[in-house]
Parts: structure tokens; sequence; C-alpha cells
């Protein structure tokens, strides 16, 4: 087995990441695996030590962290042009922890070592976000699901209040932002066909079913199918959330009226006012955003 790279994201588990890091080195060291740790000190260092980890050589990598953590991760393998060639462990730490729900794998982290040790793996999809930033056009890597519309203006104000509102902090900016939210006017094309125009609530684009810390925005989503699963959710009224948000927890939300699901592989929005994009729980930038497939992009470990 060669060496694998662990990269610990102490910002993780709302701050205790390094915490429990010290819980899990002990398990990596008896279990005679091989590997090098570094910890990431500000945001985006991940994707700056995965692409130097990579550049050295390192083919194995695990992320001890969350969704934000497996991304920054695998945007610097992407940077690297070593994405292809390596093996993407993780050990969930943290509250968006959904990637890894989609692998079998749970907080325990004596099940997620005892996966690594299997190497048992899957060839997983991701995508690439084409959006527009302060300073022009940014591509941006994920492996798990995009959000515009509510999705993104609960997520950047639940980041920004993590450190303040450690638990629930999402579910209760999911209410409290009701308050001040908008449907946004978009135009949503799928494989160059246009698929919706009109006013949406929120809109996910994605390979996998779960974000938010547990949501199911994309039911029917596989991760190895090749394609993009797409859930629009119209022009609701503040009543109708209220009344359907069990919807996302419990997998039925493409059974309400005014929800519409799509597949594709290339999904191109465009809005007005301009939009917030997210993708894997992190702000990227703005509309018009383009979204296109990856197949078989990422070599996992999964649950055994």
């Amino acid at each position: 087995m060669g060496e694998w790279y662990v990269i610990v994201n102490p910002s993780s588990a709302f701050g205790t990441g390094l915490e429990q890091w010290k819980e899990i080195e002990p398990l990596l060291i008896r279990s005679n695996l091989s590997f090098q740790a570094s910890v990431s000190r500000y945001p985006g260092h991940i994707v700056e030590l995965a692409e130097n980890a990579a550049k050295e050589g390192f083919r194995r990598f695990i992320a001890v962290g969350g969704d934000g953590t497996i991304n920054e991760l695998v945007n610097g393998l992407h940077k690297a042009g070593a994405l292809s060639e390596c093996v993407v462990a993780t050990i969930p730490v943290g509250r968006g922890t959904d990637w890894a729900k989609t692998l079998g794998l749970d907080a325990s982290h004596e099940r997620s070592v005892q996966a690594i040790l299997a190497e048992k793996t899957r060839m997983m999809d991701a995508a690439v976000a084409i959006v527009q930033g302060e300073d022009g056009t940014h591509e941006r890597i994920f492996v798990n699901v995009a959000g515009l519309g509510y999705d993104a203006f609960v997520t950047e104000r639940a980041n920004r209040k993590r450190k303040k509102r450690p638990r629930g902090s999402y579910l209760f900016e999911l209410f409290k932002c009701l308050l001040k939210y908008k449907s946004t006017l978009v135009e949503v094309l799928i494989d160059g066909e246009t698929s919706y125009k009109g006013k949406a609530f929120s809109i996910a684009v994605g390979n996998c079913r779960f974000n938010g810390g547990g949501m199911i925005p994309l039911p029917n989503a596989d991760p190895q199918d090749g394609l993009l699963d797409v859930t629009i959710i119209g022009d609701v009224s503040k009543l109708d959330v209220l009344f359907n948000v069990y919807r996302i927890f419990n997998g039925s939300l493409l059974e309400y009226p005014k929800v519409a699901g799509f597949r594709g592989r290339e999904v191109l929005v465009n809005s007005s006012p301009s939009a917030v994009v997210e993708v894997d729980g992190e702000i990227v930038g703005q509309t018009p955003a383009r979204f296109v497939v990856l197949p078989k992009a990422v070599r996992a470990i999964v649950a055994v």
C-alpha cells in the first residue's frame, strides 16, 4: 500500500476538527497505516496542500473534515492534473458530511478507518461549476450538490454565523431567511434546451441526493450515472415552504406540484438579478452559471 497524505481541517465540526484529529490519529497509527499529515491554516489552504502533495507524488488522500474539506481536496488534485490517478478517502468530521453519507460512511471514526484499510473503491461522478466572480469567470469542481436561490442565500448566511451559532445554525437560518428572501426570475437550459423559465425559489444541481446536513434536494440522483440531477422549486409562497419543508427531509420533494425535476449532462442557469451560487456548502460566485458533469472523475473509498 502506498503512503497516504492526510489533510486535517481544524475549522470543521464547529472548530473542533483538531481536537477530533487527536482521537483519529492514534487509530491510524494502530492500524499500521503509512501516512503523512498536514493541518490547514486558512481558507483555500487545503487546495494548496493537496496540489503540492500530488505534485510530490502522493496518490492516496484522506480528508478529515466535512464536505467543504473534500471539495478543496478534490480541487487541489484537479489543479495538479492528478485527480483521475488518486484515491480519495474521508473521515467525516463536521456539520456537512453529506458526501460521506453517500459513500455509506457515518460519524464512527473506527468504521471510516476500517473502510480505508479495506480499500473498497467506487468511481464517482463529479461536476464543474463555471460561475462569475468579481474578477471574471471562475471554475470550481464539486462532488455533491450545487445550489442557487434560497439554498445559496441560506448557506451564505449560515456560513457567516456558524462560529457564533454552531448547533442547528443552518436550520435556524433556513427559517429566518424566509422573512428576507424573494424568488428570482431564472431561465434554466439543460443540454441546450430551455427546461424552465420563470420565478424560482431555489435550484439544486448535482450528483448526489443529500446536502445541508441531511436534506434531500435531489431524491433520484445517482453519482455513477454520468448525469446531473436538477431540482427546481418554483414560485412558492412562504406558507408553501413552511407547510412542505418536511419534504426536503423525507425525499418527497419532487411529489409537490410546484417542484420540477430534470436530468442532463450540462445545465445553464441565467437569472435576473444575478444569484449567488454555492457548491458543496461553499459560496463560489454568481450567475450566469454553467454546470457540466465529469463522469467517473473521483475514485472514492466507500464503506465495507
